[in-house]
């Protein structure tokens, strides 16, 4: 007798499949839908424009996950660099803000001359850069130890020499404001300057600093950076209404030079004049000091030095 298999109790009839049993993928499931081709398209056009045929048939080797993954990577850099942009901007903007008080602090007169000045030079500046490029590349160490061999021959010619000379920085020693440079900025010397403070020096004549400018942090930032600071005896870098007579009078206590063993460059006419009144022999320059500049300052000096020899002698 066969033996039969009883069926049980519980089991009713055939049950429908489980709507929530996970289901194996199709092949349409895998490949990708137009609309995430679409979203794909649309991504690739957000991060970098229309592609070429020669792009777009490269961009048709990636997979699907490779496509999301790409644009995912490049969505995270523009987001950087736009976060970079905004830090960019509000450090400048801070930089406005602490920059506007010191500029009302300046005479109407001296803003005027400031304004002036940077207008005069934007429409030389590209042709300045280009320049400084050539010069850049023939003004090096060796360039440098030139101008100061040349500077020394005409420190020698002169048998009286200024025991203090005094600088002022913006158009005289480098050719900018100070206060329309960042201190992240790397400044550069007007081309001849740098020889001829090595030449004083090496001379043993001391030098010194009188800028009006109304940003010393930036002035002495880029001394630091130029490894000048430790070269002057005395650095007043400060904004006055009067033309360096203040300047000079800290020079005079703290170095004990009296004015008429000085010798002043500037780029200020109204600075020359009030100072030249003091008794120092002063030197309007047009284009930052140069060898020029130096022999007709030592020239002057000697001129001006002369009657009170004379009168020494009496």
């Amino acid at each position: 007798m066969p033996y039969s298999r009883r069926l049980s109790s519980h089991f009713s009839a055939l049950g429908r499949p489980n709507r929530a049993a996970r289901q194996l993928p199709s092949i349409s499931d895998i490949s990708p839908r137009p609309s995430r081709r679409m979203e794909e398209a649309s991504s690739t056009k957000s991060i970098g424009g229309s592609l070429s045929p020669k792009e777009a048939l490269a961009w048709e080797l990636f997979s699907p996950i490779h496509r999301i993954l790409i644009v995912a990577v490049v969505a995270v850099a523009a987001a950087d660099l736009q976060k970079s942009r905004l830090i960019w901007q509000l450090t400048k903007s801070l930089e406005l803000r602490d920059f506007a008080p010191k500029l009302l602090q300046l005479p109407m007169w001296d803003l005027q001359r400031r304004l002036r000045r940077v207008q005069e030079n934007i429409g030389r500046r590209s042709l300045r850069i280009e320049r400084t490029r050539g010069r850049e590349e023939t003004t090096t160490t060796m360039g440098d130890e030139k101008i100061k061999d040349e500077a020394l021959k005409i420190l020698g010619v002169f048998q009286v020499l200024p025991r203090l000379v005094v600088f002022d920085l913006d158009y005289t020693l480098w050719p900018f404001y100070c206060e329309c440079r960042s201190k992240r900025e790397m400044p550069s010397l007007y081309p001849q300057a740098k020889g001829i403070l090595y030449a004083l020096k090496d001379k043993g004549v001391d030098i010194a600093i009188a800028s009006r400018s109304p940003t010393p942090d930036i002035a002495k930032t880029f001394l630091d950076k130029l490894g000048m600071q430790s070269m002057f005896v005395a650095q007043e870098i400060f904004s006055s209404w009067t033309h360096k007579t203040e300047h000079f009078q800290r020079i005079h206590r703290r170095t004990g030079v009296p004015f008429n063993s000085m010798l002043f460059f500037d780029d200020e006419d109204r600075n020359i004049e009030a100072v030249s009144k003091m008794g120092v022999t002063s030197i309007l320059v047009g284009n930052g000091v140069n060898l020029g500049a130096l022999r007709q300052g030592l020239t002057m000096f000697t001129q001006n030095s002369a009657p009170s020899e004379r009168n020494n002698q009496k």
